[in-house]
């Protein structure tokens, strides 16, 4: 069964706005939950009109003769793994933030203390939430969102719509953003780790010294004010972050 004239010629659209919105479903700040769906759906909407204008990717080379319904179904299965997989990498690689703050929030005791995540929509430590408006923040006002256009637009070059699957490319370019991910966190949150250790050898001297003092019930005012100090020196080397994940940005998905 072959569908008719007008749905072969819209159908190029159709597939670039499947992979638009599963892209922008997955990717950071942009697809975030706390995003209304009307303002998530627009922006996919407003993506796909502006590359179906500027001929960015190139919708009409697509080339299909007479696709039926099965084939359609399945170019769109593909358009949305490509945009999920796309997407997820991306996230992967911002999810460095969430993870260095939580490392910082479980050495302050402060990992079970939990409030609304904005952009999980779950439940988060108050530093994990600084951390990530902050870093948002600062994403946004450097032109981060253009570096996630850019990619989009160099998917539709790498992965053409309606081509092949190149799905070792894929799982290559999500092994990448795992691994970068946890480089960025431990990165992120070294000089944490580093002096909650040495707090950490300071009461173990003096468990030593002073066995009658409960260091366990003591420690806790310690590690909160050694955690805010630290993460007040972390909070402005989210820039240098922030230049790091530009540069990985800047070069994925190039050939």
């Amino acid at each position: 069964m072959n569908v008719d004239l007008p749905l072969q010629l819209i159908l190029p659209y159709l597939l670039l706005l499947t992979r638009v919105s599963a892209m922008l479903v997955a990717m950071p700040v942009l697809g975030w939950k706390s995003l209304p769906m009307v303002v998530r759906a627009g922006m996919a909407l407003t993506v796909t009109i502006y590359f179906a204008l500027t001929g960015l990717g190139g919708p009409t080379a697509v080339s299909l003769s007479a696709p039926g319904l099965l084939e359609i179904g399945l170019l769109t299965v593909r358009e949305i793994a490509c945009g999920l997989a796309l997407g997820l990498a991306v996230h992967f690689v911002f999810l460095a933030v969430q993870q260095a703050a939580n490392i910082m929030a479980m050495q302050m005791a402060f990992r079970d203390a939990g409030i609304v995540d904005p952009s999980m929509g779950g439940q988060s430590s108050a530093i994990t939430t600084l951390m990530e408006m902050s870093f948002a923040l600062l994403f946004l006002a450097v032109g981060g969102h253009h570096a996630l256009m850019q990619i989009l637009c160099r998917s539709l070059s790498v992965f053409p719509l309606a081509g092949s699957l190149d799905v070792p490319a894929l799982a290559e370019g999500l092994l990448q953003a795992g691994s970068t991910m946890l480089l960025l966190a431990l990165k992120l949150a070294g000089p944490v780790l580093a002096g909650f250790l040495l707090l950490s050898m300071v009461l173990g001297v003096l468990a030593r010294v002073l066995p009658q003092m409960n260091v366990l019930t003591q420690s806790f005012p310690l590690r909160v004010a050694l955690g805010l100090l630290l993460a007040s020196m972390t909070l402005p080397s989210l820039e240098r972050f922030g230049v790091e994940l530009g540069g990985w940005l800047s070069q994925f998905l190039v050939q």
